[in-house]
C-alpha cells in the first residue's frame, strides 16, 4: 500500500507540472497569435497537450497495477 500511495502522489506531481506547462503554453500561444494577427491557435496544440496528459495517466495506471499485483510465494 505504501508503494502504491507513493506512485499515486508521484503521478499527481507530474500531472500538476504538465498542467502548469499546458496553461503557460496556451497563454503564450494566445498572446503570440494576437500579436501576429492570427485568429486561432495551431491545430496541433490541443491534441498534443491532451495526448501528453493521457500518456502520463496511462503510464502510471500500468505502474500502479504492477505495484498492486499480489506477490506470489
Amino acid at each position: 500500500r505504501t508503494r502504491l500511495e507513493a506512485s499515486t502522489l508521484d503521478m499527481i506531481s507530474w500531472l500538476r507540472a504538465e498542467l502548469i506547462w499546458l496553461f503557460f503554453f496556451i497563454e503564450y500561444a494566445t498572446i503570440r497569435s494576437a500579436r501576429l494577427g492570427r485568429r486561432m491557435l495551431s491545430p496541433w496544440a490541443v491534441p498534443l497537450c491532451i495526448a501528453v496528459v493521457f500518456i502520463t495517466i496511462g503510464w502510471y495506471i500500468v505502474k500502479m497495477r504492477r505495484v498492486a499485483r499480489p506477490q506470489r510465494r
